[in-house]
């Protein structure tokens, strides 16, 4: 995988949200902020350290737009990854698919922090699945992969959420498999064309009945 290195001084612009985003980074050196703006209203999604991945939502989701700003809060130096490189490294890497995992669940954990004390599984693992089906080229993920990142986020037991995947297998939401050499398992999504407005209906019909999904398991 070919990159190539940029330095970026401190305070200095690195994307805007809402630009195009034909490229990732992986910062090397220094530290970065991410963050978005409301009117005049900041908020700050998170302080980035060697060695991390950013910029990558803009390739996994199909309108390749930046879904938040960064700069460089010190002087930083960045290894800036194209597109079709992303898209091959991600395919061949199972350590760069945990760094994106690992980042959706920490931006969803953000959002649902401003919303409820307590982490809803179902909609982190609806969300998360939804983004990767957006990136056209995958098709499939480590259904370890996912458990581990959410593990690791929410310090859950892996038994609750493995409970609430196989739920959504059961709502015809995901097929969980292994794979044809019968050495890990995947998670499939079952019609992804409309995966995310019926994995959605699911959750406000439960929610209406004054429950949720991870209640149909107790």
């Amino acid at each position: 995988m070919e990159s190539k290195v940029r330095e970026f001084a401190k305070g200095s612009t690195i994307f805007r949200r809402g630009e195009p985003g034909n490229t990732a980074f992986i910062l090397t050196e220094g530290t970065v902020e991410i963050f978005i703006t409301e009117g005049k209203n900041k908020t700050v999604l998170g302080v980035l350290h060697p060695i991390s991945v950013f910029g990558e939502m803009a390739l996994l989701l199909k309108n390749q737009q930046r879904t938040a700003s960064a700069i460089a809060k010190s002087d930083a130096k960045l290894a800036e990854i194209s597109r079709k490189d992303f898209d091959d490294f991600f395919k061949r890497s199972p350590k760069l698919i945990s760094a994106v995992l690992q980042t959706m669940v920490e931006r969803l954990e953000q959002t649902n922090a401003r919303v409820s004390q307590s982490p809803d599984l179902y909609i982190i693992i609806t969300e998360m699945l939804n983004l990767l089906i957006l990136h056209d080229r995958i098709s499939h993920i480590g259904f370890n992969q996912v458990i581990d990142c959410i593990e690791n986020s929410y310090k859950l037991d892996s038994a609750t959420i493995i409970k609430t995947m196989n739920f959504m297998q059961t709502l015809g939401l995901i097929e969980i498999r292994a794979d044809r050499h019968n050495a890990v398992k995947l998670i499939e999504i079952i019609k992804p064309t409309d995966f995310i407005e019926r994995a959605r209906h699911i959750h406000a019909t439960f929610t209406k009945m004054g429950s949720s999904p991870e209640a149909g398991f107790f």
